[in-house]
């Protein structure tokens, strides 16, 4: 393992004094005077600390009433369970679901109000949003759907979104992130004119305000935005999934085209995108994002041949995109990607692929992370094989539901391409086997985390742990998925 620095070293101890409740009975409060980098760097390395169970909150209560935190993330908590078993031991006995929720909310109210100086939260509980009017520094707030944490309020979780004071919203001037699950169209245009330095807005879909913001400028000279203002959004997404929670039909041709002109023509500053295509004409208002260099684009709603269009479209933007994700259900050219993404860094394709013919494989695609979940078929096979073959300077690996990959198929692959700057490889539910397990310890050096997960076991290897052999205790396929591009970038909790 590589050696701790001093300072880990001393702020993993103060984290096992906190557990053990050293400073149980100091007055004043020890962290109050501690500058507002130590105290974050203690909140997030006493969540981290998993050998004595879950973090609780109680181990973490002093940072949290010293008035230094700047980022609070209080999803890691049980609460409803540390208000449960701290009521059974006064002899409450069992409470209510309701009663503990009422608690938990008291309890983050009061954090949130001895700690002025946040300039970021995390919650997974509704709270009151007045306690927030005088955070003046937040620049991040998000909310999170944890169903698990209430299981009675299910479904009123995702049918029901949180209230927003908007009078507290327009006194925290430098707020960038706003994340509130089922935000309705008419409360997204008032955030949006509320808020003038919003970058994003989580995983909202806001096509639907864009175009209520265009139909309000047509009859409302008194709107606070003019035709050629623009938004400051750089992170969005346009588009949902058509399922049974969402209980929306997918708009009109013409409709869901006009809809994405009014965000493209909003939103000019748009970076990172995740759309869901229902009607492939609306691809082409796209092409007119020229500061995009991340996209996730999903085809399961299409139930059109969108592929000369997301061709079009590649070639108007691929000259800038770095990260690309496709999700599709019908076969997917990979050689377009190839071609018209001379910059790309990182692709993601979910769903079956192909390519023209194996002689491309000869061809150089500078890809540094990669992630494959494909339908096993022939056609994916020989994508596999493109793309491997193809890719000198890959360092991040993950393939899903191939077993077509085998042994041979691996030896075939290292004789094309040594895959020497790998660093992070996860591969499940393919057909390897030890030996390739010991084919990849040998010949790629640079490995750091790598996870098979196969037919026939399940091998494991990380670099940093104690475990240096295989070992289901080391890490799991999941604990290696975190380290994947898309999986870190696109993250409720990142985007």
């Amino acid at each position: 393992m590589p050696s701790a620095s001093l300072r880990i070293i001393c702020l993993d101890r103060i984290c096992n004094q906190l557990r053990e409740r050293f400073w149980k009975s100091c007055t004043p409060n020890p962290f109050s005077d501690l500058p507002t980098v130590l105290v974050d760097e203690l909140m997030e390395l006493a969540q981290s600390h998993h050998e004595g169970g879950p973090s609780k909150l109680s181990d973490v209560m002093l940072l949290l009433k010293s008035g230094r935190l700047t980022c609070l993330n209080l999803c890691p908590f049980d609460l409803e369970k540390e208000f449960d078993l701290s009521l059974k031991k006064i002899g409450r006995g069992c409470s209510s679901p309701r009663i503990l929720r009422s608690l938990s909310e008291d309890m983050i109210c009061s954090i949130i109000s001895l700690n002025p100086l946040l300039e970021e939260v995390h919650l997974n509980i509704r709270t009151d949003f007045e306690v927030f009017r005088k955070c003046h520094n937040l620049r991040i707030m998000r909310f999170y759907n944890r169903p698990k944490i209430f299981p009675f309020d299910f479904f009123s979780c995702y049918n029901h979104a949180m209230p927003i004071d908007l009078s507290v919203l327009s006194s925290l001037r430098d707020l960038e992130v706003l994340f509130v699950p089922g935000m309705d169209t008419y409360t997204i245009v008032k955030v949006l004119g509320i808020c003038p330095k919003l970058i994003s807005l989580g995983f909202v879909d806001s096509l639907d305000a864009m175009e209520e913001i265009f139909n309000r400028l047509l009859i409302e000279s008194s709107l606070n935005f003019d035709v050629d203002s623009h938004f400051q959004l750089r992170r969005c997404v346009w588009g949902s999934n058509v399922n049974f929670l969402s209980k929306r039909s997918p708009p009109k041709n013409c409709r869901f085209s006009f809809q994405v002109r009014c965000a493209v023509a909003f939103c000019p500053l748009v970076e990172e995108l995740i759309f869901h295509t229902h009607h492939k004409e609306a691809l082409r208002e796209l092409k007119n994002l020229q500061r995009l260099t991340l996209l996730r684009i999903h085809f399961r709603d299409c139930n059109e041949d969108f592929i000369p269009e997301f061709i079009d479209l590649l070639q108007g933007i691929g000259q800038h995109l770095k990260h690309l994700s496709v999700h599709c259900s019908a076969p997917f050219p990979v050689y377009v990607i190839c071609d018209r993404c001379p910059q790309l860094q990182s692709l993601e394709i979910d769903g079956p692929s192909f390519v023209m013919n194996s002689s491309e494989a000869s061809s150089y695609f500078p890809l540094k992370r990669l992630r494959l979940k494909t339908r096993d078929k022939e056609e994916d096979k020989k994508s596999f094989q493109f793309l491997l073959s193809s890719c000198k300077s890959l360092e991040e690996l993950f393939v899903e539901h191939a077993r077509f990959l085998d042994d041979s198929l691996l030896l075939q692959i290292f004789q094309l391409n040594p895959l020497t700057n790998l660093k992070v490889i996860g591969i499940y539910d393919s057909c390897l086997t030890w030996e390739a397990f010991q084919m990849f310890m040998k010949k790629v050096v640079s490995i750091e985390i790598i996870c098979i997960s196969s037919q026939e076991e399940d091998y494991f290897y990380d670099r940093n742990s104690v475990f240096k052999i295989p070992s289901h205790r080391s890490i799991e396929y999941c604990d290696a998925l975190e380290k994947e591009f898309f999986y870190r970038r696109l993250n409720e909790n990142r985007f």
